[in-house]
């Protein structure tokens, strides 16, 4: 039997890079059939966190927990990071003794290229979800260490793209993003979307009912939803000050509703300070496989990111949920970057940046537009998500893919 070692950084279960990760590489270990062990990377401060999601964060059931000096800030966590990493990639490949490592983003690379120095003849996947460098260029523009920090993710996506035998990507985007900067690469690519399990989240009219009534809206309430974090490069304060102009310029009940599992106390000072009331929004945490039912009781829903590498090689998970219920998406110009929405522009309500004003005439607009054909509109939606950004495709895709390049392994 095949053996396969995937290493991994720790996150939160409904994080949509881990759920991108667990459905790559449980569908990897269907496919292949191969024997998995699966190596979790936490750092110190979040070691605690991993046992008590045990359950939730688990991709196979064997699992190796590893703790490490968390932080690309300094020389000499880094290199007893790197240490640690060639004395654990020797004893992984000794006695494990892998055919396939399967890394995920750069934070796995010295583990996952320290197994394959010492077992040459395995297949090294790397899973590259995003822009790293340039996501380091758009968070720490301030941090003292920035230049640093982004010299150091620039070498690893680089060692990454140059090294491995394949590289698995978000989008077709970010395929031809690294083609483009790394033109001397001889890594075979695959683009593996952020997919959506259609068993979880669908278009379910009996269970928008349900849900419409345990959040107490009228027949005729228009429910606004943001689903997410809430980082700086989700446009959540721009999303709240489009509602509330909203609010301003329509005559349709409404009322907002955000679903975060971080802290709310800034969320709400934010909210407050642009005149909404608790009658206006809700912030509420609710367990992943819950989600579907509120994004069915929904109308519409906010995914508004700005225009930059970072999101032009981005494939939002939430995207695909998001459609998958049966919402029309509110989203910037940057997402005619993402291939579904090409396939039904009805879908998606286009606002531009730094003009909430002028985003909530539009919406208005868009939403009066659709009011009276909403049985239509929501399994269009949904359709779009089945079509472009269900598991089972992405599945399907990634089996031709081993089926062709990694011919020895697909036997």
């Amino acid at each position: 039997m095949l053996k396969l070692i995937l290493i991994h950084a720790f996150r939160r279960p409904d994080d949509g890079a881990f759920i991108r990760v667990k459905n790559l590489n449980t569908a990897i270990a269907n496919i292949t059939g191969a024997n998995c062990l699966e190596v979790v990377l936490v750092s110190l401060r979040h070691f605690r966190e991993v046992f008590k999601n045990d359950i939730e964060t688990r991709i196979f059931q064997r699992r190796l927990i590893l703790p490490i000096v968390w932080t690309n800030r300094h020389l000499l966590a880094r290199i007893w990071n790197g240490f640690s990493s060639w004395v654990a990639g020797f004893v992984l490949a000794i006695f494990m003794r892998p055919d396939i490592v399967v890394g995920e983003t750069s934070a796995s690379w010295m583990l996952a290229s320290a197994v394959k120095f010492w077992r040459s003849r395995s297949w090294l996947i790397m899973d590259l979800h995003g822009a790293v460098p340039e996501e380091v260029l758009f968070h720490n523009q301030n941090s003292k260490n920035h230049d640093s920090v982004y010299r150091y993710e620039s070498r690893l996506e680089r060692d990454i793209v140059l090294n491995a035998d394949f590289v698995t990507c978000q989008s077709q985007n970010m395929i031809e993003h690294l083609k483009n900067k790394y033109p001397a690469t001889h890594a075979i690519f695959h683009a593996f979307q952020c997919s959506v399990r259609s068993e979880l989240f669908k278009y379910d009219p009996s269970m928008r009912s349900t849900y419409r009534r345990k959040l107490n809206l009228k027949e005729d309430e228009t429910l606004f939803v943001y689903c997410g974090s809430v980082h700086k490069w989700q446009n959540v304060d721009y999303s709240l000050e489009i509602f509330a102009e909203y609010l301003q310029c329509s005559s349709t009940p409404s009322q907002l509703l955000i679903i975060s599992p971080g802290p709310d106390a800034d969320l709400r000072k934010r909210a407050y300070s642009l005149g909404l009331s608790d009658n206006d929004f809700k912030i509420i945490k609710v367990p992943h496989e819950e989600v579907p039912a509120y994004l069915n009781a929904s109308d519409i829903g906010f995914l508004i990111r700005d225009d930059s590498v970072v999101n032009r090689v981005a494939s939002p998970t939430k995207l695909g949920e998001y459609l998958s219920c049966g919402l029309p998406v509110i989203v910037s110009d940057i997402a005619n970057s993402w291939a579904s929405t090409r396939l039904d522009s009805s879908c998606f309500c286009f606002v531009g940046l730094d003009d909430a004003t002028g985003a909530a005439k539009v919406i208005s607009k868009f939403l009066d537009s659709i009011r009276g054909n909403l049985m239509l509109v929501r399994p269009r939606a949904s359709f779009v998500a089945e079509q472009s950004l269900s598991n089972g495709i992405e599945i399907e895709k990634l089996r031709g893919f081993i089926q062709g390049n990694l011919q020895e392994v697909a036997r």
